[in-house]
């Protein structure tokens, strides 16, 4: 820990007090010694990330004392942050309590929306597959699959997890780690073939839906450095890189970075 004066803003600027600060997996890249994809952070750096706070001063005219924001990961792991308006959003506490704007309100929501139903085009009928599907933002991509009238299958590694994705309204789950055949599961959970599939992973699960996906299946891959690939900060699972390489005729393969669901999230109104 280190301390500080409380920075004052400049013109366009605003200083910020945070009320809560976001703890994600991208963090395991940035603090890696290995190259990534952005710049990483160093001995004695402030930790980058989210976070919720309120307005305390402005020399912004978007912006006043008492209005509640979030912010992209520039705020960083700090009490208070000069920050620029055009890195934050204005949240409305009465809509969702303020921790909401950082989970499903948040990058969280707007990546799980947007990979689905913009990208992935999803559709009442649509069997949908998503890996992570416990994670962050599967458990959010799940629910807007059964929302939307899909069946939506979960891909996660232990029992527990599967049992909260079905009291989340999963149809089914597969746990990676104790299945022998993956492929093979996956095809006995979707006799039809998978229409969408999420893919928060790469690696195994990946090639394991490559072998079963319907004709015109739509795959959204969300950006790995962008949202903590689990090869990052020593971490040396059985994952590799997409294998696109073999047929998957009448696919389309979509992919986004966590960057555009922001820039899209700072255009809507809250």
């Amino acid at each position: 820990m280190s301390e500080g004066p409380i920075p004052e803003p400049g013109d366009g600027e605003m200083l910020v007090r945070a009320i809560y600060l976001d703890v994600a997996p991208y963090m395991r890249a940035r603090i890696s010694p290995q190259k990534n994809y952005a710049a990483g952070v160093g001995p004695g750096d402030v930790m980058l990330g989210g976070a919720i706070g309120e307005v305390i001063r402005s020399n912004s005219p978007e912006y006043k004392p008492g209005d509640f924001v979030v912010s992209d990961l520039t705020f960083g792991w700090q009490d208070y942050a000069v920050i620029s308006h055009s890195v934050v959003r204005r949240i409305d506490p009465d809509l969702a309590p303020l921790p909401c704007w950082l989970d499903f309100m948040g990058l969280n929501g707007l990546t799980a929306y947007i990979g689905l139903v913009e990208s992935g085009g999803i559709r009442p009928g649509d069997t949908v597959l998503i890996s992570a599907a416990a994670g962050s933002v599967g458990q959010i991509a799940g629910q807007i699959a059964k929302l939307t009238g899909c069946r939506a299958i979960a891909v996660t590694s232990s029992e527990e997890k599967i049992a909260r994705c079905r009291e989340l309204g999963y149809d089914a789950g597969i746990n990676y780690r104790t299945e022998p055949d993956l492929a093979a599961a996956i095809a006995k959970e979707c006799p039809d073939g998978i229409d969408v599939f999420f893919d928060n992973t790469a690696g195994p699960i990946h090639d394991a839906v490559l072998q079963n996906l319907a004709t015109h299946a739509r795959i959204i891959v969300r950006y790995r450095g962008a949202c903590g690939d689990l090869r990052s900060a020593g971490y040396r699972p059985t994952v590799h890189a997409p294998n696109l390489s073999g047929p998957c005729p009448n696919r389309g393969l979509l992919g986004f970075r966590l960057s555009a669901p922001l820039r899209r999230g700072a255009d809507t109104p809250c």
